[in-house]
């Protein structure tokens, strides 16, 4: 257990954090080599944990169930599995409310469900003979990082909630569950990135038939930070954010701040099947003047993104600099790639990259305060980047760059639905109301906006086209 008060919980030394890197160097040879032997123990077992047990067993059955989940992983093994019935399940069970001097005492934000190897099944009521018999959706099984409750008296403590859900020390598995309320808002890598899950370089997540969501990142993965394998599953609610803070304690908090941001439900190599992205974010902000800011794939970002049926609806990717020679580029309302991006199938609607350049965090001023040489730029309402894109459809998409400007601003747009790069190839697809937008309020010239494409911007020298229809 720790204790953290309201002025100065912020900046909590990321203990675990830093040794559970330094551990994984060691051990991540001696992990891949054992890999060549055997993948999986000889005598696998099946673990039971069901929080609604009156007692805690030795997880050899639902009868002998463990009540905590971390207890359960503690006892696994590579190759385990563990049978999750439904409930609510905390890295720290332990958690204290607030006390009459408005201390918080929380259970220790830098414990979360360790995953080395192992799979966790989910949807379980506590009495299944097989794994078939479970039911995800009828029976919730929740790893939420809220290790106590926000109570009207502490708006804002949620911040303290804990920095990742889980943690991946080999590639592993979760099927039938919900990863929510993750806050990854540390002073530092890994501490601000994957809010849900954290994947470190190396290893890869499997999931199935789960949901992720209301998770938090201070610089990437919202909801996960790492290589992700999904089929069947949702991502909804996730954000990037470096503006948790006030702006009246940047100063004090400076050292927090990211002006990069990306991936606001993923961030790194992604393939995922029938799944669906809603309302997940990138927002990053100046704190200070002159700073140039980015925000980089509204649900996904990464290097390698393969695609199949999926949907993704309503995701944004905003970008906010304040201040004379400011820069503010957005990219991949949707999805945003350094590599590619191969899609098939799939649906985008009202996605939106927005890249904005003000002299106040909130904008607009009355009567309105110019800045000099402002220019946002943004790329791709719903996607940027080298595409190969088949049967997918776009529609209501929205690709904004907007400035108040002394002089010599430039604002512009690419691509109201797609921002396409290198060697990319469009084929079967519709657009429709997609557009590009550029505005800019400017005291005296000279000063531009550009808009480009409204459904596509082509930034290669050539891009096949084919079979494919463009609607107002």
């Amino acid at each position: 257990m720790i204790e953290c008060n309201a002025s100065g919980g912020e900046r909590l030394l990321n203990r675990w954090v830093s040794s559970l890197v330094r551990s994984s160097r060691v051990r991540s040879g001696v992990i891949l080599a054992a890999a060549v032997i055997s993948t999986v123990a000889a005598d696998a077992k099946v673990i039971y944990v069901n929080s609604a047990n009156a007692t805690t067993g030795n997880g050899t059955s639902w009868g002998k169930a463990f009540i905590y989940l971390r207890d359960a992983l503690d006892d696994a093994v590579a190759g385990d599995s563990v049978y999750l019935a439904k409930g609510t399940y905390y890295p720290d069970q332990e958690a204290i409310p607030t006390d009459v001097n408005q201390r918080v005492i929380v259970g220790d934000r830098e414990l979360s469900f360790v995953l080395d190897r192992v799979a966790i099944y989910g949807g379980f009521v506590g009495n299944e003979t097989a794994i078939n018999q479970r039911d995800p959706e009828a029976n919730p099984t929740i790893l939420s990082g809220e290790i106590f409750k926000v109570t009207p008296t502490t708006q804002g403590f949620e911040r303290y909630w804990s920095l990742h859900v889980a943690v991946l020390k080999g590639n592993s598995t979760l099927d039938g569950v919900i990863v929510k309320n993750g806050r990854a808002n540390g002073d530092e890598n890994p501490a601000n990135q994957g809010g849900g899950v954290l994947v470190p370089s190396g290893f890869s997540l499997k999931l199935v038939s789960s949901v992720v969501q209301d998770n938090l990142a201070a610089e990437s993965g919202g909801g996960i930070s790492g290589s992700v394998t999904a089929t069947d599953c949702t991502f909804s609610g996730n954000v990037v954010n470096n503006e948790f803070l006030s702006v009246a304690n940047k100063a004090k908090h400076f050292w927090l701040f990211s002006p990069a941001c990306n991936g606001g439900a993923i961030s790194g190599d992604v393939t995922a099947r029938n799944c669906q992205f809603l309302g997940n974010q990138v927002k990053t902000h100046s704190l200070d003047i002159g700073i140039t800011t980015t925000a980089t794939g509204g649900a996904i970002s990464g290097a390698t993104i393969v695609l199949d049926t999926c949907s993704f609806t309503a995701n944004t990717a905003t970008s906010v600099s304040v201040g004379p020679n400011s820069d503010a580029t957005s990219r991949g309302g949707a999805v945003s790639t350094t590599g590619s991006v191969t899609a098939s199938n799939c649906t985008y609607s009202q996605n939106r990259s927005d890249a904005s350049s003000y002299a106040s965090l909130s904008p607009p001023k009355t009567p309105p305060v110019y800045v000099f040489n402002a220019s946002p730029t943004c790329f791709g309402g719903a996607i940027a980047g080298q595409v190969n894109l088949a049967n997918c459809s776009f529609d209501a998409n929205e690709s904004s760059s907007q400035a108040l400007s002394g002089d010599y601003g430039t604002c512009t747009s690419h691509g109201g639905a797609v921002y396409a790069e290198g060697a990319s190839q469009i084929v079967n697809c519709t657009f429709t109301k997609n557009n590009s937008i550029g505005d800019i309020v400017a005291v005296a010239p000279p000063n531009f906006f550009s808009r480009f494409g409204g459904a596509v911007y082509a930034a290669t020298t050539a891009l096949p086209l084919s079979n494919s229809t463009f609607l107002d």
